[in-house]
């Protein structure tokens, strides 16, 4: 039987796997750069950044994690609608987790 991939419909979704949350123990640093990649993969396959800003950001804040969103929650941003931008999460995220180790 020969498959044909271009006739494969991508609207289910959920064959493709959630990555992980983020590791919030031992080598901080690399766990963040590991949910990172995994985060832009799931993106990239899933099509995400065709969705709204709102549930991108509501994507990944439900992938990253039950320790991670808590330590989301209390980061200061310039903005309340900073909060709700993706990059802008990324960045702080991203900040926090690079010094942390």
């Amino acid at each position: 039987m020969e498959l044909c991939y271009e006739s494969v419909d991508m609207s289910n979704l959920s064959l493709i796997p959630v990555p992980a949350p983020m590791d919030c123990t031992g080598e901080v640093a690399g766990n963040w750069e590991f949910f990172l990649a995994s985060w832009t993969d799931y993106k990239n396959a899933t099509e995400l950044s065709e969705k709204s800003m709102k549930v991108r950001v509501a994507t990944f804040r439900s992938i990253l994690g039950r320790d991670a969103q808590r330590i989301l929650q209390h980061l200061k941003f310039d903005s309340s609608e900073s909060r709700e931008d993706l990059p802008s999460v990324i960045d702080a995220l991203k900040k926090t987790f690079r010094t942390s180790s």
